[in-house]
């Protein structure tokens, strides 16, 4: 399969979503599940406060995550780079190789009468 963009960044999409967007999510249902199924927060005023500290908490585990796989992605993408770019340089370099190029080209080209 080629490498395509689009492909990676969905790739990274959805592993963010299953690592980092989790606490969102819960802190999320819990407070549907407290507004609309207990209507917590007419009993209590005070839980809004603590779910708005646990939201910014969530947000910013999120963030974190995100910037970790992020950073995680581009130093795979640069080590990938630099792992194609030493094979390159390798290959070109090998001796065999060279001998094998003068062989094949003396080969090939027909001899002069």
């Amino acid at each position: 399969m080629a490498w395509s963009p689009g492909v990676e960044r969905r790739a990274l999409l959805v592993e963010l979503a299953r690592r980092a967007a989790w606490p969102p999510a819960l802190v999320l249902a819990v407070h549907v599940v407290a507004s609309l199924g207990f209507h917590a927060y007419a009993r209590l005023p005070s839980l809004d406060l603590w779910m708005h500290l646990l939201g910014g908490c969530a947000i910013a585990c999120m963030v974190g995550g995100a910037l970790y796989l992020a950073a995680r992605s581009c130093a795979m993408r640069v080590a990938r780079d630099d792992r194609l770019r030493a094979r390159a340089v390798s290959w070109s370099l090998d001796p065999s190789r060279r001998e094998r190029r003068r062989v094949g080209c003396a080969a090939r080209t027909p001899d002069a009468p």
